[in-house]
């Protein structure tokens, strides 16, 4: 008789080295699927808790590097087995969010005005 597998060893989710997030469109699906805006700041969220904190500088150096965004790693707080997870923040300091706002503003309008309000 076949054992079953935890749900959870199919949804792992990893990044690889050679992650290159350029396209202003991949970041627009990313953040409307997986991102909240706060409602007390300008500032948002994505959900990244999944990810090692390795991967985590990984997109930071990605964010950085492609569209002069600063992102801060967060403490999510810990998992069932007691590892760190983060998230991902960009925050108003720096005007970090007018900037991600700036760069996928156009796309959100033309592909799904409904979800301006995350913006």
């Amino acid at each position: 008789m076949a054992r079953a597998i935890p749900w959870e060893v199919y949804s792992v989710k990893t990044l690889v080295n050679s992650l290159i997030l350029t396209d202003p469109l991949a970041l627009a699906v990313w953040y409307l699927d997986d991102g909240t805006k706060r409602s007390d700041t300008e500032s948002c969220r994505i959900a990244t808790q999944s990810f090692s904190k390795e991967e985590h500088e990984l997109l930071q150096n990605c964010f950085k590097q492609n569209f002069n965004i600063s992102v801060q790693i967060e403490d999510w707080g810990r998992t069932k087995d007691g590892s760190i997870s983060y998230s991902l923040a960009i925050l108003s300091r720096g005007g970090n969010f007018k900037k991600f706002r700036d760069v996928i503003y156009d796309i959100v309008n033309a592909e799904v005005p409904s979800m301006l309000y995350k913006l």
